[in-house]
């Protein structure tokens, strides 16, 4: 099924055609809310001044966690916006990213949570064993890729539909930009648990350092496929 809506806005070279929330949507922004909560639910309320700055060192983990879910909650957002879609695919699609977002939740604090320690010169996640941190590594970075890997494959859906839903150029070229941007940011991902297993254990958690390429991936994305998006734009305005 493909929403269809007489008024549609124009956002950055895209016509908004989900200009009003669906109960999709809204049943989507309740499990993202709810993972946050879950992050926030976590914290423990300090007894004394020493766990006080526990809890303080515990906001670093904590604020990138929000980043990530920030930045999968806009894709998802963004994606409902342009295409308004509530076909077959796109309902199984979004039901298993939203499993995998409430999955992670969890080893995604966890992770942090260790980095932060391993940063200040201990760990303040308890590890049985040396050998539990790649585990932990590839769990998080498995449920990270998949992610990601759903937001390109709701955008592959809209690709293969582009006829129904009548894509203009530009708004093609932004569509495959965006699954060459979700798709890259998940290969951060698996690149995370491919360096987490090969590191020795005890420093495992450097992997979750690997991250940070999501910004200049996300720049050099935005940089050329912008200059892609503004050359069509020229031809297009271009007489004869």
């Amino acid at each position: 099924m493909l929403l269809s809506h007489p008024e549609r806005r124009t956002e950055n070279g895209f016509r908004l055609r989900g200009t009003s929330l669906s109960r999709l949507e809204v049943f989507s922004d309740v499990i993202f809310g709810l993972a946050l909560t879950l992050l926030v639910v976590s914290l423990k309320l300090p007894k004394d001044f020493s766990e006080l700055r526990v809890s303080i060192r515990g906001f670093v983990p904590f604020a990138i966690c929000f980043a990530l879910f920030s930045l999968l909650w806009h894709a998802h957002y963004q994606f409902f916006r342009r295409y308004a879609m509530q076909d077959r695919v796109t309902l199984a699609l979004n039901s298993v990213l939203l499993f995998v977002v409430l999955f992670y939740v969890y080893p995604l604090k966890f992770l942090f949570g260790a980095l932060l320690g391993e940063a200040n010169g201990g760990f303040s996640a308890q590890f049985r064993t040396a050998g539990e941190i790649p585990e932990l590594v590839l769990l998080y970075g498995v449920g990270f890729a998949a992610s990601f890997l759903l937001i390109a494959a709701m955008h592959v859906n809209a690709w293969r539909l582009r006829e129904k839903l009548e894509l203009s150029g530009t708004e093609r070229l932004i569509t495959m930009a965006t699954v060459v941007d979700s798709v890259g940011i998940a290969g951060v991902g698996l690149f995370s648990c491919v360096l987490g297993l090969l590191l020795p254990s005890t420093h495992a958690a450097d992997a979750g350092y690997v991250y940070i390429l999501v910004l200049p991936w996300k720049l050099l994305t935005g940089i050329y496929f912008g200059r892609k998006i503004k050359l069509l734009e020229k031809l297009v305005e271009a007489p004869g």
